[in-house]
This record gives structure tokens, C-alpha cells and sequence, in this order.
């Protein structure tokens, strides 16, 4: 949600005041635990609700006693068992992505439901409470349990919704091949790769198959392979392609020719854009302007300039670079034509990528795990961005740098340093 542009662009003004004071709250997990689970009170009031007037209507029976101490009842709600059920996957998904940030998965789904026997038993203790010994009435008394029971439900939650990170040193121990991703994982905000961070790679490939896996093209990470004096593979646009050291291809996934060319041909009726087209590993942009530049600085490689694409073939990836307004009009357009022939990444603010529908660097990973027999376990993955979820997906321990995607940092095993901070290095120091 953050991605969004600001509602209130004159931040000084009240309502400027406090939506800045509401994102401000956002940023913390008890908030948002909150917003969920007031979103999910107020959807399972209103379909049980519903049910009780079915139940009502058809004159069975609502509540059913399931056990007593003295004056201590549990009672079981038909209406609010049925809503419970009916609604469970609406609120693990809120729980999920809005409360905790975490990975929507079906495992976590189907342990989700074991919340309710906690929230159930704490409801009831607090419904005790209020009607018999502070004589509270029903209706107060069922609005404040729930409220009461938050602060150990938000504990509870948390436990059964983020994946169970581990002991990274035990993890650590088993690593065999490590996946390190470059632009603000590997190498720091200047695009500099740190002293430290390759002499702690030289120090460990020996014992360990240390791989660069990049959204930038072969030209663009060699300099980097070359400095870590590396013999592995390289993972070029994000999965994309495959290739030896020498630049010979072991993999390719390209897009459909004629859709690559459409796709192209619409991007190029725009005059303010940088339009980069990767093919056969080799960067080719429409213009010399200042997006295309800003890219040469980062990639430390100069674009090809072309001014006809139309012979081009294999084409692996396409992005484009332009203003934040006219990005996301482009970006909703695409989506809406193409999002069923290609994958279409808003992966920063002002930059698209579009690729082949198969491609993430998550595919990458497992094509070299199944050709050389690895095992999960023994496979770490290095990343910052949301390019880099799927390859923590197929990994046995997934690390985050600190100054990574909000969500990426919370389904990784473990966060390290920043990239400036040497995150990197600081790992790989770590292994045994």
C-alpha cells in the first residue's frame, strides 16, 4: 500500500497531517493486526447475522452449552461457528497480508483455524467476567471480550500466520550453493562492490558455488563475475537466460516474437520513455535520454541505440523507464491487453519489465537444481526486491537484506545487514 502515491499531496494541511500520522502507525504490525482484525469483526457480525435470521427463520435451534464450571459457561453460537468457518480464508488473508506481511500459503490456511480455540475460551472467560462479577450487560459485555482477548490473539496470530524462522546456524550448516542477487543486495546504493563483500566471496567459493542471479543482462554482471573471480553460471534477467562464463547459452526462455514486437511498437509511441529491449545478451534502448542514461549509470554498460526493432529476435526482456504518472498508466494498460501472454512487473517505481510468462528467478533455480540432483535444504538465496520472492520460495534458507521490500523481509529465514552495511558479507562470514 505504500507504493501509492499520497492522497493529501500537501502534507502541512490537516488531512495531509493525518494521513502522514496514519502511514506512520501502518508501519507497525500492531496496527495493522488491528485494522485486520476490525475488518474481520465486522464482516463475521454481519454474516452471522445473516445466519441467525436463516437459523431463526427455520426455527433451529442457536446456541449449544459445551461445558460449565460453577458459573463459568461455554457456550457454542451456531451462527458465529458458521460465519467463522464460511470466512476463515478472508481472515488469514487479512491476517496475512495486511497484519503481518507475510506469504499467503495454503499450509498456514489449514493450521489457521487452531486461533479459534484460544479466542474462543479467552471470549468466554472475558463474557464471564463482565456478566457475573462486574454485572456488565450481554450486549457491552460481548463487544469488550473480543477487545480484551486482542492483545494475547495478536501473539497467537502472528505464531500460525508468519513461517517459523529456525535457527539460521543449524541452517547455515547444511548450505552447499548460494543465489546472491546484485542491485541492492550484492553491491552498495553507489553500485559499488565492496572490498570486504569480495574478499569474503573468494574466501568461501571454494567450499561453496556461489552464483550472481540479476535482472540486468550479461554485459551488465560481468564485470562483477569477473572481480569475484567466479566459475559458476550467470542468472541474467531474472531468469531469463542461463549462461556460461564465456557468454554461451545454457538456457533461454524468450517471449513470442510477434507479441514482443507489439508490445514494443506501443511502448515506442511514447516520446518521454527509455524502452530497453534485451536480446541474444545484448541491451538495446530507443533513445539517449536521461532514463536511459540513469540506466547506464547503474548497469555501468552503455545501451546499443537503436531505431528499428522489428528484426530483432529472442527477445528475453522488455522494460521500460519513464515518469511515475505515465508508468503507471502504461502499467495499467499492459496489464489489462497483455497480462495473459507475458509477466508484466511494476518492480520499481518508474520501471516496468516484461518477460515470458515462465520466467522468475525462482524457475532459474529449481532448472539447476533438478539437472545437478541438489537438495533444497542445501541451497541459499540473497535478495532485496519482489523479483526475488519466487527464488526464496525454492531455497532451504532465504536471506533479506535490511534495506530490502517490506514483504521479502518477512517470509526470509533470516535479515542481515543492509547492502550498504555489508548484508552480503556478513552472511557469508557466517558459514561455517
Amino acid at each position: 500500500m505504500r507504493i501509492l502515491n499520497k492522497i493529501f499531496k500537501n502534507e502541512k494541511s490537516l488531512l495531509g497531517k493525518l494521513e502522514t500520522f496514519f502511514w506512520r502507525l501502518y508501519d507497525k504490525e500492531v496496527f495493522r493486526f488491528l485494522i485486520a482484525s476490525g475488518i474481520n469483526t465486522l464482516l463475521g457480525m454481519i454474516c452471522s447475522i445473516f445466519i441467525s435470521l436463516i437459523l431463526e427463520y427455520y426455527e433451529i435451534i442457536n446456541k449449544l452449552d459445551i461445558f460449565s464450571i460453577g458459573t463459568f459457561k461455554v457456550e457454542l453460537d451456531i451462527a458465529n461457528a458458521i460465519s467463522f468457518i464460511v470466512l476463515l480464508p478472508v481472515a488469514y488473508t487479512l491476517q496475512s497480508l495486511i497484519a503481518f506481511k507475510a506469504r499467503w500459503r495454503l499450509k498456514r490456511l489449514l493450521i489457521y483455524p487452531i486461533s479459534s480455540i484460544p479466542n474462543l475460551v479467552l471470549q468466554q472467560f472475558f463474557i464471564w467476567i463482565f456478566n457475573n462479577q462486574l454485572k456488565v450487560p450481554n450486549t457491552i459485555a460481548y463487544i469488550l471480550a473480543p477487545i480484551c482477548a486482542l492483545p494475547i490473539m495478536f501473539f497467537i496470530i502472528k505464531i500460525l500466520v508468519q513461517p517459523f524462522k529456525g535457527n539460521p546456524n543449524k541452517k547455515l550448516k547444511q548450505i552447499r550453493y548460494i543465489f546472491c542477487d546484485i542491485d541492492g543486495t550484492l553491491i552498495n546504493s553507489d553500485s559499488k562492490l565492496a572490498k570486504e563483500t569480495i574478499d569474503s566471496v573468494k574466501r568461501i567459493k571454494d567450499n561453496y558455488k556461489f552464483y550472481l542471479i540479476s535482472g540486468r543482462h550479461y554485459e551488465g554482471m560481468k564485470d562483477f563475475y569477473q572481480t569475484l573471480e567466479l566459475d559458476t553460471p550467470l542468472i541474467t534477467e531474472n531468469g531469463a537466460n542461463i549462461v556460461s562464463a564465456d557468454g554461451k547459452k545454457i538456457y533461454q526462455c524468450c517471449l513470442d516474437n510477434t507479441l514482443a514486437l507489439t508490445i514494443i511498437n506501443f511502448i515506442n509511441t511514447f516520446s518521454a520513455v527509455s524502452l530497453n529491449v534485451y536480446a541474444d545478451n545484448i541491451w538495446y534502448a530507443n533513445k539517449q535520454n536521461e532514463y536511459t542514461k540513469f540506466e547506464e549509470n547503474i548497469v555501468g554498460k552503455k545501451a546499443n541505440i537503436i531505431k528499428n526493432f522489428q528484426n530483432l529476435t529472442n527477445i528475453s526482456k522488455i522494460m521500460v523507464i519513464a515518469s511515475d504518472e505515465l508508468i503507471k498508466s502504461m502499467y495499467k494498460f499492459l496489464r489489462k491487453n497483455f497480462k495473459k501472454q507475458c509477466k508484466i512487473v511494476h518492480s520499481k517505481h518508474n520501471y516496468i519489465e516484461i518477460s515470458h510468462l515462465n520466467v522468475n528467478k525462482g524457475t532459474a533455480i529449481k532448472k539447476l537444481k533438478l539437472e545437478n540432483n541438489w537438495k533444497k535444504k542445501e541451497i541459499m538465496a540473497l535478495g532485496d526486491s519482489i523479483t526475488d520472492e519466487p527464488m526464496f520460495d525454492c531455497v532451504g534458507f532465504a536471506v533479506a537484506v535490511k534495506n530490502g521490500n517490506d514483504g521479502l523481509r518477512h517470509i526470509a529465514n533470516f535479515v542481515t545487514d543492509s547492502n550498504d552495511n555489508l548484508g552480503v558479507k556478513n552472511v557469508l562470514n557466517k558459514l561455517p
